[in-house]
């Protein structure tokens, strides 16, 4: 009977430890995803130097918009979203900006069908609005993983990127019409 009891302390011991073990690499796991949830992933932006990918979306204006349109010239290429608070300042923003002679500005959009006519009615005036489809291709063929991103689109290829028509002023102005 004694040796039972024992057999038994033991074995509750064992569990209790391994409770406690399992526990502790809880919470550990749990500090880092905090740690990591306080600064944020950083999004994947398009990289400088690399081709436009192939892709074609539909337009507001009842048109198509393909990557062949961005292979030659320059072409400031807006990805944004029809609910997206730092989006909608973005549209404000280039509604008040004065685009150098012979740049281009194009906006793809990721707003659903009920939307797209009033998100791209934000945009219109400067820009040709083309809607992003909502499978996430076009954004992921360009690694664009949050919105806003603004790419600087010279002769088909990508070179520069930000969050902010500003973040890309430099590489404009250093660029030769």
């Amino acid at each position: 009977m004694q040796s039972v009891l024992i057999a038994l302390v033991a074995l509750l011991g064992t569990l209790a430890g391994a409770n406690l073990l399992l526990t502790l690499a809880l919470a550990r796991r749990l500090a880092e995803a905090e740690r990591v949830a306080a600064r944020g992933p950083e999004p994947r932006m398009p990289r400088v130097g690399t081709e436009v990918p192939e892709f074609s979306v539909a337009t507001a204006d009842g048109g198509q918009l393909t990557d062949a349109q961005l292979r030659s010239g320059r072409t400031v290429l807006v990805f944004s979203m029809a609910d997206c608070g730092p989006c909608t300042a973005l549209a404000e923003e280039l509604r008040h900006t004065e685009l150098p002679a012979g740049l281009g500005l194009l906006v793809l959009l990721g707003a659903n069908e009920d939307t797209q006519a009033a998100a791209a009615a934000k945009y219109q005036d400067p820009a040709r609005v083309g809607f992003l489809p909502t499978d996430g291709t076009v954004a992921d063929r360009f690694e664009v993983d949050a919105f806003p991103t603004v790419v600087l689109v010279e002769d088909g290829r990508i070179t520069a990127v930000g969050r902010k028509p500003g973040d890309v002023v430099a590489a404009l102005e250093a660029v030769p019409a």
